[in-house]
């Protein structure tokens, strides 16, 4: 038994159309950027759901603190509602893709921190995610919808690029951890 949201046609057309969407909203924010800004990616593993995450941010230099960019995720989580002695029964299994734009507001300067080192920050974002499900009992399907994130987390600079990062919250996964490279200017 297959379970869908729409049928092929119309999924189609509304990821085309929130394409479209998405990519005007990544053009509008790398074409208010200057190429002199600071900018990071940062790669995470999800550990509330598993997966990766990547994000792109580059600071504004007429806004302090500011930075915009886009952010993306691969997110898998598996259930099970413990009926091995029934051949398995009750396995469940979400996949989760998500993309979407980023904006980062650096919290170091409102808190007072004057270490250079940490860097703590919060970031909210909108974007698109993509779920395939399938279980035992209802069978398989996807849908799209709008997606978003939003976190807090902090930045730990071991040299001059390279940084660990963690991050909590709202968004592909909810506890991220892993390893920022700053680009410079």
């Amino acid at each position: 038994m297959c379970v869908n949201n729409y049928t092929n046609t119309n999924l189609i057309l509304v990821m085309k159309q929130k394409i479209y969407l998405l990519a005007l909203g990544l053009l509008l924010c790398l074409g208010i950027q200057q190429s002199y800004a600071q900018s990071r990616i940062q790669v995470g593993v999800g550990v509330a759901n598993t997966g990766i995450n990547l994000s792109y941010e580059k600071m504004i230099p007429s806004v302090p603190n500011l930075g915009i960019g886009v952010y993306g995720a691969y997110t898998t989580r598996r259930y099970g509602l413990g009926l091995g002695g029934l051949g398995g029964l009750g396995r469940y299994r979400r996949n989760n893709i998500d993309a979407g734009v980023r904006a980062t507001y650096h919290l170091n300067e409102i808190f007072n921190l004057s270490n250079d080192k940490l860097d703590l920050y919060g970031a909210f974002g909108l974007g698109l995610r993509l779920y395939t499900y399938s279980d035992d009992f209802v069978g398989t399907g996807s849908d799209i919808r709008l997606g978003g994130l939003g976190r807090i987390g902090g930045n730990y600079k071991f040299s001059e690029s390279l940084s660990g990062f963690g991050e909590v919250g709202w968004g592909p996964s909810w506890i991220t951890a892993g390893i920022a490279f700053d680009l410079g200017r």
